[in-house]
């Protein structure tokens, strides 16, 4: 049973998972831990920035481009990398590198090369965690993640203020605390779940909202990183654990406000709902910047934590794209967090690096803060040009559970006549061996690529060797992976592939993929 769910997650199929309610209160401890920790390791960052020609979190946040590489490398050997030994292993490498390099950071113990070479450590770490746990969260709801977000911000912010406020102690143990406990809410929720082991190159049906959605994300973190970089050119020990402080409380104002909202929406609550939601704030924000300086403390601790906020919310977002089954989860996070992440990065570059070099007096400073205003503006123009709810998939209940029409029907006249479509629990009652029963597991075990799959075999004649091996290649294996698979030499799977490529008239795998997804939409 265990291998068959393995097999159909592999295959990019969407296999209805549950965790219990344990499991799910160790996700949200764990997940809070994480957010705790990107704070704490943020907070390292900042403090050894000041007067710094290119800030560490610069290097810390381009790092997470290295995941790109990482999944592509594995993907290409066909490594056993998604295994729940190695997963393991890794998210514990993760947690030690990343707090180590961070304390050694925030204690100013390295020089100034080695610092770098640490930050990278350190921002890797953090890409790879986020992607590791959102494996585990992929496991659940939509509605589910987004509850267990909105209570591990809750319990991260109110962690982080206890710490701030425990004097030097509590501060240098925050990251291998927080870390500790992510690592123990990972580890414990590892066991229950399915994680995804596919890398399916389908290309999005909605390319252009990919692409706008995108670009938007990457307008609003640059924006972002621009205020991180400056404030961390200029910004003192003092100052910054004060503006820390700030974040962390407008952090729990947020997540409070995020768990209120489950609680009247349920599941309506969605990520590009709340993306929706952060747009016109982070512009509101943006703009209270130039209008209200009065007040500048709070508008610019709103603004940093903005960041945090949007890389939650872009978390669950890839989440709910990787359920479509179009696009895997071990594709789509890398890309997205790379691009987010790269968006900050460079916004921390000019901010810290370039700002300084030109903006000499208030009046300079103004067109800055008016700039990234603007920035946001179009970010948010981008965002709201079209309809983005089509990437993400819509709530439904497991289709094992879902009675047939002729399931409802097949009653007696009178209970057919009474009931008029009501479904209870009878209707799922069935003999063991029913016929309804095995064509609705095999209905759900089917995806629309792998019927498109079985009617081009039909039609194109293929070999039941050569629709096996069209089905591996549809969705991302490599010929040396399809040997293996199929316990046949690569010699062999290449001769498969080579007569399936001529019968059909195509020349490369995407070009296959191309075709199959065209037989999906007809």
């Amino acid at each position: 049973m265990r291998e068959e769910s393995m097999t159909k997650i592999r295959m990019g199929q969407n296999v209805p998972h549950a965790f219990g309610a344990c499991s799910q209160t160790m996700i949200t401890i764990g997940l809070a831990g994480l957010l705790a920790w990107h704070s704490a390791l943020s907070n390292y960052l900042f403090a050894p920035s000041a007067g710094m020609a290119i800030s560490p979190l610069f290097a810390a946040f381009f790092s997470a481009s290295l995941l790109v590489a990482y999944c592509y490398a594995s993907y290409r050997a066909d490594s056993t990398l998604l295994s729940h030994a190695r997963l393991a292993a890794w998210f514990i490498a993760c947690i030690i590198a990343g707090s180590v390099a961070a304390c050694l950071i925030a204690a100013r113990l390295l020089p100034t090369w080695s610092i770098y070479v640490a930050a990278v450590v350190v921002g890797f770490s953090w890409a790879s965690c986020a992607f590791l746990w959102a494996g585990i969260a992929a496991n659940s709801s939509l509605s589910d993640t987004f509850l267990n977000l909105a209570c591990a911000l809750v319990l991260a912010s109110a962690a982080d203020l206890f710490f701030m406020h425990g004097g030097d102690v509590r501060s240098v143990i925050a990251a291998p605390f927080f870390g500790a406990v992510s690592l123990a809410g990972f580890l414990a929720s590892l066991g229950d779940s399915i994680m995804p082991n596919d890398q399916i190159l389908v290309r999005p049906q909605n390319t252009r909202t990919y692409m706008r959605i995108a670009a938007a994300a990457t307008l609003f973190a640059g924006a972002l990183g621009v205020t991180a970089g400056s404030t961390a050119h200029v910004a003192t020990e003092i100052e910054m654990a004060t503006i820390n402080e700030n974040v962390s409380t407008v952090a729990l104002v947020a997540g409070i406000i995020a768990l209120g909202a489950w609680l009247i929406l349920r599941n309506r609550a969605t990520f590009i709902g709340a993306l929706r939601v952060f747009v016109p704030v982070i512009v509101g924000i943006m703009l209270l910047n130039i209008v209200a300086l009065d007040r500048a403390q709070i508008w610019l601790a709103a603004t940093l934590f903005s960041w945090r906020l949007l890389c939650i919310i872009m978390f669950g977002l890839l989440v709910s794209v990787s359920k479509r089954g179009v696009i895997s989860l071990a594709l789509i996070f890398p890309a997205g967090w790379s691009i987010l992440s790269g968006g900050y990065a460079l916004g921390t570059l000019i901010g810290q690096s370039l700002c300084p070099l030109y903006v000499t007096d208030s009046q300079s400073m103004f067109v800055v803060v008016v700039g990234v205003a603007m920035t946001t503006v179009i970010g948010a123009m981008l965002m709201f040009a079209g309809n983005a709810e089509s990437i993400i998939p819509a709530e439904s209940p497991c289709p094992e559970l879902e009675p047939s029409k002729s399931s409802v029907g097949e009653n007696t006249g009178g209970e057919k006549a009474d009931r008029a479509g009501i479904v209870t629990l009878d209707d799922f009652v069935e003999p063991p061996n029913s016929p309804q029963i095995a064509e609705t597991a095999e209905s759900a075990r089917k995806g629309p690529l792998d019927e498109a799959c079985g009617k081009v075999a039909a039609t194109f004649h293929l070999t039941e060797r050569e629709s096996e091996v069209m089905m591996l290649l549809i969705h991302g294996h490599t010929r040396a992976a399809i040997a293996k698979k199929l316990f046949i030499s690569e010699n062999t799977a290449r001769a498969h592939v080579k007569s399936i490529y001529s019968k059909l008239s195509v020349h490369s795998k995407q070009q296959l993929i191309d075709y199959i997804e065209t037989k999906t939409k007809a």
